[in-house]
């Protein structure tokens, strides 16, 4: 269950103001000035970075690297760093744990192949305390500088017993003109997993909410959650994203692969299911789309019942 030590935060004048957080007490969401970079300290220890705006040609915003309370780094380097020893260093988009979709009214905002980008705009707010927050604005933009939508993310981040959480709530809303999400694997919520824990090749196991295993009989199919144990440098770590039900056409579909891209869409049907017609979601002007995920990182290998009762109590927030 998701219990935190206790902290303070105040509220002067409107403002939420976090009183600054002794090492090992809570959680503190702290803005690096001058370096497009937010971190995120969870009693005392790194959990994860949202980076922005950074010089990486595949643009969106990511986090960036992403820890289990031991310390266990589960995410992949590149594109991040390059010429990691024996890491590998295909698909350059898969930015440690990203959001984008690959057929946006046409336009690539998963792969960015065609220069599309996903641009911060502003940190709306962030506080510190029992659970961090972090909210901000960014644009879906084309090559030609369209503004095809706007995203809104409010993320939460917390600890359990040997766990860390990020709660990623999420608005698409469209703008002028409607938005067409046609349908497509190519998305939408992901962490690109270190080579450690992939399936093909690591330590890694995938498992969903229904007890069946391996990316094989997992990928394409519905489930309200996956998660995948395994081992990185001989320490053992669970890596899982829950799908909560206010979520667009939950439950989602899984793109979860072997070779370690461990990704949720609601979306897609077409490509997961032979034979059924595309599902074609549109957005009229002005409405939105609501996705809510969460990463949970366990130290250790956690059993059915653990995951199960830890996404009920996300089920009910």
């Amino acid at each position: 269950m998701m219990k935190f030590k206790k902290s303070l935060v105040l509220v002067l004048s409107g403002w939420l103001v976090s009183i600054t957080l002794l090492a090992g007490d809570g959680v503190e969401v702290r803005p690096v000035a001058g370096e497009n970079r937010v971190e995120i300290l969870i009693n005392g220890k790194h959990f994860t970075s949202y980076h922005y705006n950074t010089q990486l040609r595949r643009q969106k915003p990511f986090f960036y690297p992403v820890f289990s309370p031991a310390g266990v780094k589960v995410n992949r380097d590149y594109p991040m760093k390059e010429g990691v020893a024996g890491e590998s260093d295909d698909h350059p988009h898969h930015q440690s744990v990203f959001f984008g979709y690959g057929a946006t009214n046409g336009a690539d905002f998963w792969s960015n192949m065609n220069d599309e980008k996903i641009v911060h705009r502003a940190i709306l707010s962030h506080s510190s305390g029992e659970v961090g927050t972090l909210q901000f604005l960014a644009d879906w933009v084309t090559a030609q500088d369209e503004l095809v939508a706007q995203e809104q993310r409010r993320v939460r981040f917390g600890a359990a017993e040997g766990a860390f959480w990020m709660d990623h709530d999420i608005e698409v809303t469209a703008l002028d003109n409607p938005v067409t999400f046609e349908d497509t694997k190519e998305g939408i919520f992901a962490i690109r997993l270190s080579d450690q824990l992939r399936e093909d090749k690591g330590t890694g196991r995938y498992v969903n909410a229904y007890g069946v295993e391996t990316s094989q009989a997992i990928w394409g199919k519905r489930s309200p959650w996956v998660a995948i144990r395994g081992e990185v440098d001989g320490q053992p770590v669970t890596v899982a994203i829950f799908d909560h039900p206010t979520t667009v056409h939950y439950p989602s579909y899984w793109h979860a692969r072997g070779y370690g891209l461990f990704a949720v869409n609601p979306f897609g049907r077409k490509d997961y299911m032979e034979g059924y017609p595309e599902l074609g979601y549109r957005l009229a002007p002005y409405e939105s789309f609501h996705f809510r995920y969460r990463i949970v990182v366990y130290d250790g290998k956690v059993d059915q019942e653990r995951l199960i009762n830890d996404y009920l109590t996300f089920m009910e927030e």
